[in-house]
């Protein structure tokens, strides 16, 4: 039971992290069709956030951990110092395709050490994966 609170608390949070971090993408990005796979990206985190949140309260997790308010403003400090130079659609998208992609490689550790047997904590690990890949499918297109 362990282990499986140790990766829903990571979805949850990277979920967390996703969200937060598009919103403020969302807002820099001046492409309409970009602003709209962002706004797809961001339904889909708030999604696994969501759910991820009641997997966890019906796991009886002491402590359901989101991302630190700190680490939002730092991580929008950054996206603003690399987007100072070029704003542009195709550096927005570079940016997402990054942090999807380190989403991919962390859960995907995780999953390899998971010896829990709870179906729901793995479908959602392996769904959350499957939908990184297609956030990166997405943004492929601006680049």
């Amino acid at each position: 039971m362990t282990k499986d609170i140790i990766i829903l608390n990571h979805i949850h949070q990277t979920a967390d992290m996703g969200k937060e971090s598009l919103l403020h993408l969302y807002s820099i990005a001046e492409d309409d069709s970009l602003r709209e796979a962002l706004d797809e990206q961001i339904a889909g985190y708030e999604t696994t956030y969501k759910l991820s949140e009641k997997l966890l309260k019906e796991r009886s997790a002491e402590k359901i951990e989101d991302v630190k308010p700190f680490a939002v403003i730092m991580a929008d400090l950054m996206s603003d110092i690399k987007l100072l130079k070029d704003p542009s659609s195709s550096k927005i998208a570079d940016m997402v395709i990054k942090g999807s992609t380190m989403g991919i490689t962390k859960l995907t550790k995780l999953m390899n050490s998971y010896e829990g047997e709870d179906k729901e904590v793995s479908d959602l690990a392996h769904r959350e994966i499957e939908n990184e890949r297609n956030n990166i499918e997405a943004m492929k297109v601006f680049l």
